[in-house]
């Protein structure tokens, strides 16, 4: 609660229980067609557009309690760690999301602090935010 969720806002996050999940989008059938009297509408062709698939990974650290920090009541120590971790992680989810929304305005990939490869680009070739 300490590391406020400012970029957090600006997404729209659906649950999804899956490691791994597959978006995909039909294109639209194109313009309707005028029908003759006693004829047949024209079929539409929809197209399989572009599919994304997205995989989950786990953030965080650790740190250690030692046993003198635990025989020798040094429980704001050890608070002060385990707070430490959970501010990690915000900062973290603050920090992927907003490199996501810078560089979705620029349409590039970027490589993230795990040494990882970010794609930014849609199906279409454009920015995220084109």
């Amino acid at each position: 609660m300490s590391v406020p969720e400012n970029a957090r806002q600006l997404y729209d996050v659906v649950p999804n229980e899956n490691l791994t999940s597959e978006h995909s989008q039909i294109d639209s059938p194109g313009f309707a067609r005028r029908k003759d009297e006693g004829g047949s509408f024209t079929i539409g062709s929809p197209r399989q557009g572009y599919t994304l698939d997205l995989t989950k990974s786990r953030i965080g650290l650790r740190d250690s309690v030692t046993w003198e920090m635990r025989k020798y009541d040094k429980y704001r120590e050890i608070e002060k760690k385990m707070r430490g971790l959970g501010q990690s992680t915000a900062m973290r989810i603050e920090l992927d999301l907003t490199h996501m929304f810078t560089f979705g305005l620029q349409g590039a990939s970027y490589t993230n602090m795990d040494g990882e490869t970010v794609n930014t680009v849609t199906g279409d070739g454009l920015a995220i935010f084109s």
